[in-house]
Parts: C-alpha cells; sequence; structure tokens
C-alpha cells in the first residue's frame, strides 16, 4: 500500500476504538469505518458480555490490536508471564 498524498506515511483509514459504552450502537448501526482497537487488558476475562460483544465485532469488521500496558506481572521473576496472558 503507497503512502498517502500528504506525508507519504501509510494510509490505514479510519479506525476507533472499542469501549462498553458503544457495544449496542456498533452492533445495530453497524459503523462505516476501516477497522477498530481492541485494547487487550479490557477483555483478559474469562467469558461474559464483553467476549461476546468482541466476537460479533470480529466477525464484522478489521481490527487492530494494542496493549496499553504489556507488563502485568514482575518481569525479573518471570518473564513471559505478560505475554501468556494475551
Amino acid at each position: 500500500m503507497p503512502g498517502n498524498r500528504f506525508n507519504n506515511f501509510m494510509d490505514y483509514g479510519i479506525g476507533i476504538g472499542v469501549r462498553a459504552p458503544h457495544y449496542d450502537h456498533i452492533l445495530s448501526r453497524k459503523p462505516v469505518v476501516d477497522w477498530f482497537e481492541i485494547i487487550s487488558e479490557n477483555f483478559m476475562i474469562d467469558g461474559g458480555r464483553p467476549l461476546q460483544i468482541l466476537d460479533q465485532i470480529l466477525e464484522q469488521y478489521t481490527k487492530s490490536y494494542s496493549m496499553a500496558s504489556p507488563c502485568i506481572s514482575d518481569p525479573l521473576k518471570n518473564p513471559t508471564a505478560s505475554i501468556s496472558v494475551v
């Protein structure tokens, strides 16, 4: 994909973050966006509505994953713990 005409950076389109207050709007109105950002920490749970909603969104849209705080344990004691959760 070539860079855009303004700054020669890749044009990945317009995306927005998946947040709980927007679940119903996303599923009912299916907004026109190029992708959704999924912050991993918001979905690191076992089951429940957030994961059900996420599954539905993933079926319909392109996604981009983001980790805001990748170190969720002491990296000196267990350097792979934060990676294995994701």
